[in-house]
């Protein structure tokens, strides 16, 4: 319905180009049957363009194309450091539908929501190995992404507020938008083997369905 929109008011006024980009902060599940696997930060970052049409209802519809590197992190109970490393590469599609409300001649706050596609144009299949010592533990690891559970297309949600700032006669709009973009399904699967402190070998996983939290700023003009 948001592209049928696009294509059927091509010719009307109310349109705006531009860019956009922010930081990401990477959504995990973990299952580990011990609680050893700890949830740890994964930033990252997206960036990419974005083409808007205003309707007369202050009602808006959007289209993007954006690039994101998604990070991948882990942590054990009970040690402040953890290990960080960069993940897949992914373009997305979002188409956005939102709702302009004005606070004042050129400040507005817009609620959003929308779907996006996704696609990774190359399975990662990342894994590693390594230790982590204290004072108190000491854990060998390993961990390989599951290629059974790697898949190229992905399905989120979106939903988010802005706030924006419309300057010079209201051709430039700057924005701030906090989003969080939930999957529908997962999309990879991270197997981790370690050992706690020279006792058994035990098994984890952490799973992706391509979620996050984005704070981001863009900048459009209108045409």
């Amino acid at each position: 319905m948001i592209l049928l929109s696009f294509l059927q008011g091509y010719s009307q006024k109310g349109y705006e180009i531009g860019a956009e980009g922010g930081l990401a902060l990477d959504r995990y599940i973990i299952k580990d049957p011990d609680n050893n696997v700890a949830h740890a930060p994964a930033a990252s970052g997206v960036v990419g363009i974005s083409l808007r049409r205003n309707t007369d209802r202050k009602l808006f519809y959007e289209m993007a194309l954006l690039f994101k590197e998604y990070t991948e992190s882990l942590r054990w109970a009970g040690q402040s450091g953890y290990t960080s490393y960069n993940s897949d590469e992914v373009i997305l599609l979002p188409l956005r539908a939102g709702y302009s409300l004005k606070i004042t001649r050129n400040f507005f706050i817009a609620p959003v929501i929308g779907f996006v596609a996704g696609y990774k144009p190359r399975l990662d299949g990342s894994g590693g190995h390594g230790f982590e010592q204290n004072e108190f533990n000491t854990i060998y690891y390993s961990f390989q992404s599951r290629p059974s559970a790697e898949r190229s297309l992905l399905v989120l949600g979106q939903g988010g507020i802005g706030l924006d700032w419309t300057a010079f006669r209201k051709r430039v709009r700057f924005s701030l938008q906090g989003n969080y973009y939930g999957g529908l399904r997962n999309v990879k699967t991270v197997d981790i083997i370690y050992q706690y402190n020279n006792g058994g070998m035990q098994a984890a996983e952490k799973n992706s369905r391509g979620s996050f939290i984005n704070l981001n700023a863009g900048i459009k003009y209108a045409f």
